[in-house]
């Protein structure tokens, strides 16, 4: 029901209640509650459904745009190798990738919500570009070649060019980190347990 109202254009409502479920279920920080078996099959029957989703970046509303974005993001970061191919592939095929260059490059930042979906864009084009050939031979026919020569530089980053970071980023490396410091064990209490499992031989 939900793909046959998003390839009609129509049940606006219907769409994005879909894409706050699916929101909660599967993109950061809410999908921290959602069981891992189901994440993964959930997360498998969107990628399926993936026409559908790059259809929604066509919608007059913002906030389906901003939830197709935030859904798709949790599919290239979370899935498969496969899914997040078939991915990049799509963002070619259904035009996409030029879609959110405009935004991401020609957004003025007079709204809250504009930079939420500015960022977004920024964030959706890193993604579909990174290790696929074809996407990054199409950036460079658009961009200036001076551009993309700025972008690879290592200088840092004015802090008048910073923005407030409006989008939820999950750093996977440190959450393991920070869950391994916590449920590490002081060094006497090791030894602690070490004698009481001789005495218990």
């Amino acid at each position: 029901m939900w793909t046959n109202h998003v390839t009609l254009g129509t049940g606006a409502l219907v769409v994005t209640a879909m894409l706050d479920l699916l929101t909660f279920a599967l993109c950061v920080p809410y999908c921290e509650t959602t069981d891992g078996k189901h994440f993964d099959i959930l997360l498998e029957m969107v990628a399926s459904r993936g026409r559908s989703l790059f259809k929604l970046f066509q919608h007059p509303s913002m906030a389906v745009i901003k939830g197709a974005g935030l859904v798709m993001r949790a599919l290239i970061e979370e899935g498969t190798m496969e899914v997040a191919m078939r991915m990049q592939n799509l963002a070619l095929a259904e035009g996409a990738l030029p879609r959110h260059l405009l935004s991401a490059l020609y957004t003025r930042p007079t709204d809250g919500r504009l930079l939420t979906l500015r960022q977004l864009s920024r964030h959706l084009i890193m993604l579909w570009i990174t290790g696929h050939p074809i996407a990054m031979a199409l950036l460079r026919r658009i961009l200036p070649a001076g551009l993309l020569r700025f972008l690879d530089s290592t200088d840092t980053v004015p802090s008048s060019a910073l923005e407030e970071e409006r989008l939820n980023n999950r750093d996977n490396l440190k959450i393991a980190q920070d869950h391994a410091m916590k449920n590490r064990k002081g060094a006497q209490w090791v030894v602690i347990e070490r004698q009481f499992k001789v005495v218990e031989k």
